[in-house]
């Protein structure tokens, strides 16, 4: 899912929530909106229905431990869940020519399934109306704080904008729970079976009478509430969006605005999901009449193609299709049976058979009494009492055991799976420490390979290490494309292993690289063993991992998404930056940084400065990197890093230096690590790396 979209998530507020598929049925029944998390896999939840589940599926929460995020205006989760799961562009329109009330009441009326985006050529934020089972839900980031706008002050200021708003057509899919944990009640399996027996057709004739009289008030009922509420669709207006909706248009002011809410709990949860089926269903019809609609209102400003019948027959069927959903949502016969169920249960209650066989037996304990002895009577009430005490001491004591050994129980299952896990952990070490053993093993025998080369050949010239640096470019390479990829990596779809056996880093050179030795050895050899060509390899295959283990992916978006798409290494490389001056002249300025990372169309995603001092690295050294960073990153959005290396640490000074650059405004509340905003929309991850023993390590963000 999009780093955007993850960072505004982490934003809201969060509330307490079960673990596993009790924390979902928990969401379900309270009617919560927002955002729901594994720490791996998302959901978006509407009005306790599950509107999208993305970087993973539904049973990813199952037995797991869930954070709820709980939205600020209920058009986040559907708006979030569109932009995720992706959708077309069906038109662009300049909101001079045509105002966005016009297409808005276009799309409301066509029952359109999407959202507006007026963000193109505004500079005052973002504006969306989202568009749901017959209404629209408008949302709007105003100023560089992202200040959240929503309902009638949020359509109002964007009607008023300047700008180029796009129609974008996207598509919502409710995902259904996994089966509800746990056993039935025994409240609820006493009322079944009451129920069970109420209707059973062996009983005998009175009782049978009385069941069907009881079903033919059950049907009466049932039918006159079938009959109420099928006389609300008579007025076709109403099939999209139900009684609310034609209550709404009819009376603006009753319905509190402009913009109602959207329901999705109860009867009117049904008649939404309805009609947004049914939309679904003939989503290329609906879409391309909508579409006709606005391109006829926009004098032709539409962009996708206008090869659409103009007849709205297909509008009229969704709308009887909606008018036969609310038709059999009032006459659900399952609703009857249960009146009737109800009703039939009392009925046999009243007349228990128990209470009658206690009646007969202390009838004929009295006539049994009358005739008998009165001592023997007595003692047989003393014995059955007795009786009676020492059976209902047995079966305490039995719950009592009962209630031990399944605490017990439940003790050793915890216990067990504490000791399964830290198993897992143990095997995932063992494993990390092995395959780092047969990479050293290889890069020894390696080296000890081109040093034997070295000896034998013949040097034909020789070069400083900064001229040899200088002169070469690093190329991202693969032994198969098909194997094992950064792409795949950030996937999780391969391991660290495999990457590590299909990357390559090929090299080219501005001067002839065979025969050339820089400090005695061959430049092939030297190449390999420096920081800058080790450092390019750690951050490509283990960095990626590291962010993966910790679980940190969400804090530092920016640089993990940018790792991927790395496909060239300028050392000691240069970025030309454009800026602006005060009499708008354009001056071009050039940034020298020791490592360039860049992607397949040149622009640098991230940069790094090495200090391969003894002294401890300090603030000065940081600042110099900021300075030129920032630069990159206010003319390049796509920069994403910048890399302190140090061959030492970092002193207390270059700690605090990197602290004040990351710390953010008065009130900030970003969730991004170590992160230097320079804008709304810009600003990179300091990370500050310490190498030791041929390793690299992550200081700053710590993760």
């Amino acid at each position: 899912m999009d780093g955007e979209i993850l960072d505004a998530v982490t934003e809201w507020g969060t509330r307490p929530v079960s673990d596993g598929v009790s924390g979902l049925y928990e969401l379900a029944d309270e009617s919560f909106s927002g955002a729901v998390t594994d720490g791996t896999a998302w959901a978006f939840v509407l009005n306790g229905r599950f509107v999208g589940v993305f970087d993973g599926d539904i049973e990813a929460f199952e037995d797991a431990s869930l954070t709820a995020h709980t939205a600020p205006d209920l058009s986040l989760p559907l708006l979030y869940a569109m932009q995720a799961r992706g959708g077309e562009v069906r038109g662009q329109y300049y909101s001079n020519d045509t105002p966005l009330s016009e297409i808005d009441d276009t799309l409301s009326s066509g029952n359109f399934v999407g959202y507006v985006e007026l963000s193109e050529n505004v500079l005052s934020g973002d504006y969306y109306v989202v568009y749901y089972g017959g209404r629209s839900l408008p949302v709007a980031f105003v100023g560089n704080n992202e200040r959240l706008l929503s309902g009638d002050e949020a359509f109002e200021r964007a009607a008023d904008e300047v700008g180029i708003y796009s129609v974008v057509d996207a598509s919502i899919e409710v995902v259904d729970l996994p089966e509800r944990p746990g056993p039935e009640p025994e409240s609820e399996r006493a009322s079944d079976d009451d129920t069970a027996v109420a209707i059973t057709p062996d009983a005998d004739a009175e009782e049978a009478s009385e069941s069907e009289a009881v079903d033919d008030e059950g049907d009466t009922a049932a039918t006159e509430a079938g009959v109420d509420a099928a006389g609300g669709d008579d007025d076709p207006e109403s099939d999209a969006v139900g009684d609310d909706g034609a209550s709404a248009d009819a009376d603006p002011d009753a319905a509190g605005g402009r913009f109602s809410e959207l329901n999705m709990t109860g009867d009117e949860a049904t008649d939404t999901l309805v009609t947004a089926d049914t939309a679904d269903e003939d989503a290329p019809e609906t879409a391309d009449a909508v579409a006709t609609d606005v391109e006829d209102e926009a004098g032709g400003a539409v962009v996708y193609d206008p090869d659409v019948d103009g007849d709205d027959s297909g509008t009229d069927d969704s709308g009887a299709d909606d008018d036969s959903a609310h038709s059999e949502i009032g006459d659900d016969p399952d609703t009857d049976d249960s009146g009737a169920d109800d009703d039939s249960a009392h009925s046999e209650i009243g007349d228990d058979p128990d209470t009658d066989d206690s009646g007969a037996d202390d009838d004929s304990a009295d006539d049994d009494s009358a005739g008998g002895d009165v001592d023997d009577r007595a003692f047989l009430d003393s014995t059955t009492e007795e009786s009676t005490q020492t059976d209902s001491g047995d079966l305490d004591r039995l719950r009592r055991e009962l209630d031990a050994a399944r605490a017990a129980k439940a003790e050793l299952e915890a216990e067990r799976d504490r000791i399964a896990a830290e198993r897992d952990d143990y095997r995932e070490e063992v494993e990390r420490l092995r395959d780092r053993v047969a990479s050293l093993e290889a890069e020894v025998e390696r080296l000890g390979t081109d040093a034997d080369t070295d000896a034998d050949a013949t040097p034909t010239s020789t070069l400083d290490p900064d001229e040899a640096l200088s002169g070469t470019n690093l190329f991202v390479r693969y032994e198969d494309k098909a194997g094992g990829t950064l792409e795949r990596a950030a996937e999780g779809r391969i391991s660290e292993t495999e990457l590590r056996d299909n990357l390559r880093l090929d090299y080219h050179t501005e001067f002839e690289a065979d025969g050339v030795q820089v400090d005695g050895q061959s430049f092939d050899a030297f190449l390999r063993s420096t920081p800058e060509h080790r450092f390019s390899m750690w951050l490509l295959s283990s960095l990626t991992y590291e962010i993966r283990r910790t679980d940190t992916r969400a804090h530092l978006s920016k640089l993990y998404e940018a790792i991927e798409n790395v496909d060239r290494i300028d050392l000691d490389g240069a970025v030309d930056v454009t800026v602006e001056g005060a009499d708008d002249a354009a001056e071009t300025t050039t940034v020298s940084f020791d490592v360039v990372f860049r992607g397949k169309m040149g622009d640098p995603l991230f940069a790094a400065s090495f200090d391969d001092a003894r002294d401890p690295t300090h603030a000065s050294t940081i600042q110099s990197l900021l300075d030129s960073a920032e630069s990159v990153s206010g003319a390049v959005p796509s920069f994403a890093a910048a890399f302190v290396v140090t061959t030492s640490f970092f002193d207390a000074d270059a700690m605090e230096a990197a602290v004040d650059a990351t710390r953010g405004g008065l009130f900030s509340r970003s969730s991004r690590k170590s992160y230097v905003k320079l804008s709304r929309k810009s600003g990179f991850h300091l990370c500050l790396v310490e190498a030791r023993d041929e390793d690299f390590f992550l200081t700053v963000p710590e993760l």
